[in-house]
């Protein structure tokens, strides 16, 4: 989101897309595994 504070995390066995809301605000992660 606008302020940092959402995870986007992709579970691979079924596809989905999971989100939480983080207590601090970091910045922006990018894997590429």
């Amino acid at each position: 989101g606008p302020d940092n504070r959402d995870l986007f995390i992709t579970e691979s066995e079924s596809g989905s897309v999971l989100r939480t809301r983080w207590e601090h605000p970091g910045q922006p992660l990018f894997c590429h595994a």
